[in-house]
């Protein structure tokens, strides 16, 4: 019966070792990886609800793309800009006709320089009418990059059908997840001694089960 117990508590602990590393490699290892991804599938997702809208949009003052940006920001957490491009000359100019602002730190909220803006649009022609861009207010401010977030900036370029030509800019911000990460491993250490508490115990009560005798 002893060769059973033994049989019985590797299984529960290699089953436990199993779990153990799916969750230290999908808790730890690819946790910054699934964070990135989702939250640039859905700042490319508002992205082409604001860009439907604005097609959409006839008002003059653009009433439905503004109500339209507001709903998909406060859904998604993402900082909105809309401007009109207008052309002087040859230089091209913008005018900010929608903002929806959640975050104090968001880039495209604090664009100052009309170069900056310039850039944006120049490089979302280049690239097809639209790019995204990543920008580490770490740099900006010569903070350590683990302590500030980062900005990924999505522009984008569209004609709508009555000539008016608009640059929508998306910003979210990937905040550092080195504190959720360490806070996770100690979790996890913790979890483990469990698994392998109750593996022990689960081997002991089901080997007895199994060698007392059938009646």
């Amino acid at each position: 019966m002893s060769s059973m117990k033994g049989k019985l508590l590797l299984a529960f602990l290699f089953f436990g070792a199993i779990v153990i590393a799916v969750l230290w490699f999908f808790q730890t290892v690819l946790l910054g990886d699934v964070y990135r991804s989702l939250k640039l599938r859905d700042l490319k997702k508002c992205a082409s609800e604001v860009t439907e809208a604005a097609m959409s949009d006839t008002t003059e003052d653009y009433a439905v793309l503004d109500d339209a940006a507001g709903l998909a920001s406060s859904k998604s957490g993402i900082c909105i800009s809309v401007y009109e491009i207008s052309s002087n000359g040859q230089e091209k100019t913008g005018t900010r006709v929608v903002e929806q602002h959640l975050n104090s730190f968001c880039f495209i909220h604090n664009i100052g320089s009309p170069h900056l803006l310039n850039s944006l649009y120049q490089k979302a022609l280049s690239d097809g009418g639209e790019t995204m861009d990543e920008v580490s207010l770490g740099q900006m401010f010569s903070r350590d990059a683990d302590e500030v977030s980062e900005n990924v900036i999505f522009a984008k370029v569209i004609d709508k059908n009555d000539g008016r030509e608009l640059l929508m800019l998306f910003n979210t911000e990937l905040i550092p997840l080195d504190s959720t990460v360490t806070t996770i491993r100690i979790e996890l250490i913790y979890i483990s001694i469990v698994l392998v508490v109750l593996a022990v115990v689960l081997s002991l009560i089901l080997s007895n089960h199994m060698s007392k005798p059938i009646r």
